[in-house]
This record gives structure tokens, C-alpha cells and sequence, in this order.
């Protein structure tokens, strides 16, 4: 047996949850992008989902760029393009971390808001809101 592939488990679990994880942004993308001006309580919330999820995807772009350079042939070439993916990548996680604490600022600091349209001043959409506490849940 070879023990250099992962088993078949763990290649299903790994498909599994990349898509699982790749719905959740794109839903996060297109409900904050959809919800834009649905939240005048706190107008940033939309705009948290939509960069959120759009760096979220960039970090797992970087991450796979990581795992296809091991295909390269030479060892410096290999170095070089794990240096670089690598360098890339903790930037990239700063920046989510970072948001992260920003987005979890904004949303708190207006929980709960009004659910109810008419009250223009502290509404805020709740199919938004019940999703990206959801995606700070995670």
C-alpha cells in the first residue's frame, strides 16, 4: 500500500467540506451584495459580508496555489513559489483576523437591531443579520 496518497476518506471529507465552506462565502458574497442598502442601522454589515467573503475565497485561491506548487519540478522553484504563496497567505490571514475583529465590532455594537422596516433608524434585514452571525459563529 502506498502511504505517500491520502486515503479515499479523507479526499471525500477534504471535497466535502471545500465545498460546504465554498457555498457559505459565495452565500455570504451574494446575500451582502443583494442586502446592501437593507441596513441602515449599521451600513458597513453588507459591505463586512461581501469583503469578507471575497478574502476568505482569496486565502483558499493561496492555499490551493500552495498545495499545486508542490507539483513543481526543481527544489528552488519550489522554494520560491512556497516562499512566496506563504508570504501571500499571512497577509492575507491578517487581514481576515483583523476584519474579522472589525465586522464582530460593528455587528455587536447594534444587536439586536429592529427586524421591522418602518423603523428606518435601528432596522437592519434579518436574513442578513441571521447570516453573518452564523458566518461569525463558524
Amino acid at each position: 500500500m502506498d502511504d505517500s496518497k491520502p486515503s479515499a476518506f479523507l479526499t471525500s471529507l477534504f471535497v466535502i467540506l471545500a465545498v460546504v465552506v465554498l457555498g457559505v462565502i459565495i452565500a455570504a458574497i451574494g446575500i451582502g451584495a443583494y442586502f446592501l442598502r437593507d441596513c441602515p442601522v449599521q451600513p458597513y454589515i453588507p459591505v463586512y459580508l461581501i469583503v469578507f467573503g471575497v478574502f476568505v475565497l482569496l486565502v483558499l485561491i493561496v492555499s490551493l496555489g500552495l498545495l499545486y506548487g508542490t507539483l513543481a519540478k526543481d527544489t528552488y522553484e519550489l522554494l520560491l513559489l512556497s516562499m512566496l504563496i506563504i508570504s501571500v497567505s499571512v497577509i492575507l490571514y491578517l487581514f481576515v483576523v483583523c476584519w474579522f475583529i472589525t465586522g464582530s465590532v460593528w455587528i455587536y455594537s447594534v444587536h439586536p437591531p429592529s427586524y421591522d422596516p418602518t423603523n428606518e433608524e435601528n432596522y437592519c434585514n434579518k436574513t442578513l443579520l441571521t447570516l453573518i452571525l452564523g458566518v461569525l459563529l463558524m
